[in-house]
């Protein structure tokens, strides 16, 4: 994904370069436009143009145009290619005025403008084609079989990078779409879903219930499937929602996480590296020393290895300083640690009190399975059952697993309330941000309650 978006700003950069360079030479050795003083040097222009080309491309990832889903119907992108050129052109005019060393030309900055949103479009029309071409194509489910789902298919099947697999019929109709195969009935939906066939489900019904929709965001978020909706129902949803566009076609679906941009998931994994890194660094003495304790504590193995499932329903290998004697759920199986609980070791108490026994979870954030924020891993046996109790449980797993997580510097740890931990995941996974994961990371070095 980032690959994609660097290639999509390399292209941005070397169209508004070019369009600077031409706006130049237009303006001084072109003869259309009178010149009243002598032309200034080339270097004027093309010095500053490094900080020029940064301002433009922070102003287009601000308007949305480095948003892949948004490429994929490259027509409703050239007013936001010209909504983004002209606040660009209206700061650097700014500065142009208050940057006093060098008298820059205000008719150079006019005709980049117009320049720019030319060639910034022709350049996307080629390297937004090859995105389209190579990105994997979306599977689509229509939910409804009435006008406003046969309209919404008849835009759809135009559209590159997707592919309708199929229709469930609206309650209580006849009706079908042509050329899309007809699934089945409403009651069928969950099986189409559970079976992940398709990458999003999109309700083009107006006439479902609220309970119906309610049922069909849980089965959705019960197989990380995308959940959309055309507008007609948007007072059934009872959660914040963020619009997308189609080709012009609005939809409504669950608020995403600000961790669906590329961007800030590179900025959190660089956050995750520097800090991990550093973590084991200054803590390597510690390890040795915790390790000597574990085994004089009590027989067994240093690190103790556990399946957890994290993002997108993957299982991996959690590490964890052993706490607890060798075999302690032999007889009881998979159970909540309580307090005082007595298949804890002497020592095991005392780094769990710490949250020592978490350190070698540095090493999954090295290989990627975890962050350090984040919804805190639970094994295979209760994310089955959670997930089916809880609603909107699943929605915790479109993002790493963290060693620490909102929920967690908060108290809620252990065996306390999993609909309260629930709210306050994806809390933290809807208002992400970097400074709210340096908040819960120095909240953690003291959060202790509920450590057993």
């Amino acid at each position: 994904m980032i690959v994609r978006q660097l290639v999509l700003a390399a292209s941005d950069a070397i169209m508004v370069f070019l369009a600077f360079l031409a706006a130049y030479t237009i303006r001084f050795h072109s003869g259309w436009i009178p010149l009243v003083h002598e032309v200034p040097p080339l270097t004027w222009y093309t010095q500053p143009l490094a900080i020029v080309v940064l301002i433009y491309l922070l102003f287009f990832r601000s308007v949305g145009l480095y948003a892949l889903e948004q490429v994929r119907y490259l027509r409703t992108e050239f007013g936001r290619v010209a909504h983004g050129t002209t606040l660009a052109s209206i700061t650097l005019m700014a500065l142009s005025f208050l940057y006093r060393d060098t008298s820059y030309s205000r008719v150079v900055v006019a005709l980049a403008w117009g320049l720019t949103t030319c060639l910034v479009i022709v350049g996307r029309l080629g390297v937004c084609r090859w995105l389209i071409r190579s990105q994997p194509v979306l599977r689509l489910l229509i939910i409804g079989t009435g006008p406003t789902a046969a309209q919404l298919a008849a835009r759809i099947q135009g559209q590159e990078g997707y592919r309708i697999i199929g229709a469930i019929r609206s309650p209580g109709t006849q009706a079908v779409l042509p050329g899309i195969p007809l699934l089945g009935e409403m009651d069928d939906l969950p099986a189409w879903v559970g079976r992940r066939t398709a990458d999003e489900v999109i309700v083009a019904e107006p006439a479902l219930s609220r309970a119906q929709v309610m049922a069909l965001i849980n089965q959705c978020e019960q197989a990380l499937v995308q959940f959309r909706m055309v507008p007609d129902t948007l007072e059934l949803l009872t959660t914040q929602s963020g619009a997308h566009h189609l080709d012009g076609i609005p939809f409504l679906g669950l608020r995403e996480s600000p961790l669906n941009d590329p961007w800030n998931r590179f900025a959190k994994r660089a956050l995750d590296l520097t800090v991990a890194i550093t973590g084991l660094l200054l803590t390597a003495p510690l390890w040795g020393l915790v390790a000597w304790a574990v085994r004089r504590d009590s027989p067994g193995p240093t690190l103790y290895l556990q399946k957890r499932i994290g993002q997108d329903g993957r299982s991996f290998t959690i590490v964890k300083f052993r706490t607890m004697r060798v075999g302690a759920e032999a007889e009881t199986g998979p159970v909540w640690t309580t307090p005082e609980d007595a298949r804890c070791t002497r020592v095991g108490r005392w780094l769990r009190r710490w949250n020592l026994d978490e350190l070698p979870q540095l090493l999954n954030v090295l290989r990627g399975d975890m962050s350090l924020v984040g919804p805190r891993p639970e094994r295979p046996h209760f994310v089955r059952q959670f997930k089916q109790e809880i609603p909107r449980y699943m929605a915790r797993h479109r993002i790493r697993s963290g060693i620490t997580g909102w929920a967690q510097v908060h108290g809620f740890r252990g065996d306390t309330s999993i609909e309260t931990r629930t709210q306050y995941d994806l809390y933290y996974l809807e208002h992400w941000s970097l400074w709210l994961d340096c908040k819960i990371l120095w909240r953690s070095l003291t959060a202790v309650r509920n450590a057993y």
